[in-house]
């Protein structure tokens, strides 16, 4: 036992000269649309209220900034890319349902996922407020606006 307590000891030395050594940043886990008091959005449009939630939420390291097999092949670096690649395109994860339905959120696998928390990964789940608000957004037409 004690030759085990000597290893773990060497390696946490190691470990942290390690880390000590090198540039590694830790950024703070993205936070945007997480406030409970975020209030809906009615008349949302891509560019300036859907977008910027993707870009802030979902378009970070390690998530949709590049097409990998990971991510279904999901990119939703900017309004352009992101309602190509959600709008009337079947889910990778889950299909033949499409990621995006005009018109109907209740059928889009977006919303289901957002609604179930299995999206974001990454920082805290998306209020209320920011969720009706990508809602509202497909089900008025999901329109590149």
């Amino acid at each position: 036992m004690t030759g085990h307590r000597a290893l773990v000891g060497v390696l946490g030395v190691l470990a942290l000269g390690l880390f000590a050594c090198t540039d590694l940043k830790l950024n703070p886990l993205p936070t945007v649309g997480s406030s409970p008091g975020d209030v809906p959005v009615a008349q949302p449009s891509l560019r300036t209220d859907v977008q910027p939630i993707f870009t802030a939420r979902c378009a970070i390291v390690g998530c949709h900034i590049a097409a990998t097999e990971a991510n279904y092949g999901l990119v939703l670096t900017d309004a352009t890319t992101s309602r190509n690649n959600i709008v009337n395109v079947p889910s990778g994860k889950y299909p033949p349902f499409l990621r995006v339905v005009p018109g109907n959120s209740v059928s889009s696998v977006l919303a289901a996922m957002i609604d179930d928390q299995e999206m974001p990964k990454a920082g805290p789940p998306l209020s209320q407020g920011t969720i009706d608000t990508i809602k509202n957004w497909i089900d008025q037409g999901a329109q590149d606006n």
